[in-house]
């Protein structure tokens, strides 16, 4: 069996040396055939210039999803990647095992509804179709990961922890941006008002 075609989406406000150096490095020297892509969501200190880096202004968390997926075009797996995430080792001989199945290291859930958490989130070209990608209504950083699982499953798709290897650093950042500031309790007002309450 063949390995999959694969972009890794790398997407990064700030902590060029401490976080997106060493994830980049760790990919390229763990999967030097994927794809890579990383966001400069508008760093206070800009990522420098390389072909698989893009710069943008504050883009919500899904909307420079979107963004990196539109640059990687079609590939068999995307992987949406926190830039504060350490890679420790090969990982697309793991997703052949998946198909039809949104998957990641963390199967969460929040208020009911099962998610696959936003840091590392790996999908087959077929859900990115089926969806459009990240909901981009979801302000900020918050609820759009459980929404893009949530999405995943009512068109079909299964949701399942797999053991990628990846491990978040967690620096938590979104709450020190000055527009989060309530932006978490319109985002689950708006989970629900696409969604409706989970059963």
């Amino acid at each position: 069996m063949s390995s999959p075609s694969v972009a890794v989406l790398i997407i990064g406000i700030d902590g060029w040396e401490r976080y997106t150096v060493p994830l980049i490095r760790q990919v390229q020297a763990f999967e030097p055939d994927a794809a890579l892509v990383v966001i400069d969501n508008a760093s206070a200190e800009q990522y420098p210039f390389a072909p698989w880096i893009h710069h943008t202004p504050r883009l919500c968390y899904a909307a420079a999803i979107n963004h990196a997926k539109r640059i990687a075009g079609p590939t068999d797996w995307t992987i949406v990647l926190s830039n504060d995430v350490r890679c420790k080792g090969p990982f697309i001989d793991h997703l052949q095992w998946y198909e039809g199945t949104v998957i990641g290291p963390k199967l969460m859930q929040n208020q009911g509804w099962e998610y696959i958490e936003g840091w590392c989130v790996a999908a087959p070209q077929a859900v990115w179709d089926a969806t459009g990608g990240w909901d981009e209504r979801f302000l900020v950083s918050s609820w759009e990961d459980v929404d893009f699982s949530v999405s995943a499953v009512e068109y079909g798709f299964r949701l399942e922890r797999a053991p990628l290897p990846f491990d978040h650093l967690d620096q938590r950042q979104r709450f020190n941006l000055p527009e989060y500031a309530g932006t978490d309790a319109h985002n689950n007002a708006f989970m629900l008002e696409k969604h409706g309450a989970p059963e």
